[in-house]
């Protein structure tokens, strides 16, 4: 791997620079300890049961962020690595942990949220929390990676790869990722290639002026990888045409290191207002717009724009744990897919069950499942364009649902949209959640309006990482006569 070309920064004022004894992990990659005036503080890269020298970088009334400087006692349990760049690397938060450690974090985030937002108490948590769901693969499991641009401040040539921790204008610059599969580590080492002799403008990130004023044309470049070992590259760029001279060389180029892997080159043209994207135009370079996906049985087609889960093997995982329990059902159940997407979750139902219908807000998605239901030939499958908490209100009125599949956005439900699910009377809820904070504070309310919590479990979607995956199936609670 190349070295990073920046190095930490070293505040000047000694006062900024603390010991710290860490306590425990907490979800979003930090270790909390404590000030001598109990007052927390998070640091990433740090292990419970050491102390580490770190410095403050933000500081609030009852808490601190800080980064650390130098371990000064190491955990027992601390390993080496993989990843030469994994201390500066803002992606994978803990390549320094056995795995089995990785795992019971994970468990505990879950269990934590459920208590401490939820408001569950202990021995109800006990009951319904089931052992986390470990990866079938811990590394080389993603099929999406994105990768950031910047200049170099001395040589200024365009760099490419991971926000540095901590200091999100400078990258840290792989040769290869071990989430990502090889053939996206193969377009990598294409792309460096090319951008030796580019002359295409960074968007807003010259290190002299870290306000930019929103101009430049390559924004981030996307590799979506399938289950073939096929590869679809994605560059999101300004509101310009991509110069012919340069596409010919990074056709060429992709061409030369991907052969017959390589399936086409999408261009999305940001139209920039202010710190936001408020349109977005798809530009086919070359090749085609989709590439093939396979999910256990199920055949997908993704677009430039579209989201499916990034660990092939553990949706997989989820959809046998969906279709045992539409199997459950005496009669096959009418199921809501609320926040559907491209129909992922319905899909993977859709032949066991009576019907589907998804509501989902983005026309793009839509369009795409709506492909995806012709490629699996299923029928009894309707979606819906609308906010979630509105359509579905419009739907019950002659409409009703025995299951409700819901994958909601990290944000979670919300109290509307809960309301409103209440208001199905569905027999049984599934929730899916990749975020134990919302899903706690939404398990709380349906848990306080008449629908108990069968079981809830953690999958590890996302090893190396502090993020997880978690399934929780509720029950309506029957009515006592």
């Amino acid at each position: 791997m190349s070295k990073t070309q920046t190095k930490p920064k070293i505040p000047k004022n000694p006062e900024n620079i603390h010991r710290v004894n860490f306590e425990k992990l907490v979800f979003g990659g930090k270790a909390l300890g404590r000030f001598e005036t109990g007052a927390c503080v998070f640091a990433p890269k740090v292990l419970p049961q050491e102390e580490a020298e770190v410095y403050i970088s933000k500081k609030k009334r009852d808490y601190a962020e800080a980064m650390p400087l130098r371990i000064l006692k190491k955990s027992p349990e601390r390993v080496e690595p993989l990843c030469s760049h994994f201390e500066k690397c803002g992606g994978c938060s803990f390549q320094n942990l056995p795995y089995e450690k990785q795992l019971y974090w994970k468990e505990e985030f879950l269990r934590e949220s459920l208590e401490r937002i939820g408001k569950f108490s202990v021995s109800t948590i006990k009951r319904f929390l089931k052992p986390i769901i470990p990866a079938r693969n811990t590394f080389r499991y993603r099929n999406k990676t994105e990768f950031s641009f910047t200049r170099g401040e001395e040589d200024r040539k365009i760099q490419v790869g991971f926000h540095q921790l901590g200091r999100k204008f400078d990258l840290v610059e792989p040769n290869f990722c071990l989430l990502q599969s090889e053939i996206a580590d193969k377009a990598l080492g294409a792309l460096r290639e090319i951008l030796q002799k580019s002359k295409l403008t960074i968007f807003s990130s010259s290190p002299q002026n870290r306000k930019a004023s929103w101009k430049g044309f390559l924004k981030n470049i996307t590799f979506r990888t399938n289950y073939q070992e096929k590869i679809l590259i994605i560059i999101s760029t300004s509101d310009e045409k991509f110069p012919e001279k340069e596409l010919e060389i990074w056709k060429s180029t992709f061409q030369k290191h991907l052969q017959g892997n390589f399936v086409g080159i999408i261009q999305l043209r940001e139209k920039q207002k202010k710190k936001n994207p408020t349109k977005t135009k798809v530009k086919i370079l070359y090749g085609q717009a989709v590439i093939p996906e396979k999910i256990a049985d199920l055949l997908f087609e993704v677009g430039p724009q579209g989201f499916l889960q990034v660990n092939r093997e553990m949706a997989t995982v989820i959809i046998e744990k969906l279709r045992q329990i539409a199997a459950g059902f005496e009669k096959k159940p009418k199921v809501l897919d609320l926040f559907c997407g491209n129909g992922f979750l319905g899909l993977a139902v859709a032949k066991e069950v009576s019907s589907v219908t998804g509501i989902e807000l983005n026309s793009n998605a839509i369009e795409e499942g709506r492909r995806n239901l012709i490629l699996n030939s299923i029928k009894n499958y309707t979606f819906y364009e609308g906010d979630a908490a509105k359509t579905l209100k419009d739907l019950i009125q002659d409409n009703k649902f025995d299951l409700a599949v819901i994958d909601p956005p990290r944000a979670g439900l919300g109290e509307k949209a809960c309301e409103v699910l209440l208001q199905t009377k569905t027999k049984k809820i599934i929730y899916i959640s990749c975020n134990p904070s919302t899903l706690a504070r939404d398990l709380k309310y349906l848990a306080e309006n008449s629908y108990q919590i069968i079981s809830s479990q953690a999958l590890d979607m996302f090893p190396q990482t502090y993020h997880l995956e978690s399934i929780t199936v509720l029950e309506k609670i029957a009515k006592k006569i």
